[in-house]
């Protein structure tokens, strides 16, 4: 648990939610990667910023 959180369980079931769909978006990308579709798999990677300002300003 980040020491941001303070021991906090309810944000911290948000924070793994946002790790979890940190995760899955990297998980598709790679699979689409691995099938050749790269420009989807950018699409798909390109995700991964807005994740990481939205969750990273709420549990930082």
């Amino acid at each position: 648990m980040p020491n941001s959180l303070d021991g906090d369980q309810e944000r911290f079931k948000g924070y793994q939610q946002g790790m979890q769909e940190v995760i899955d978006v990297v998980a598709q990308a790679k699979t689409l990667a691995s099938q050749g579709n790269l420009t989807e798999a950018k699409t798909v990677i390109s995700r991964l910023e807005g994740l990481k300002k939205q969750y990273h300003s709420e549990y930082k």
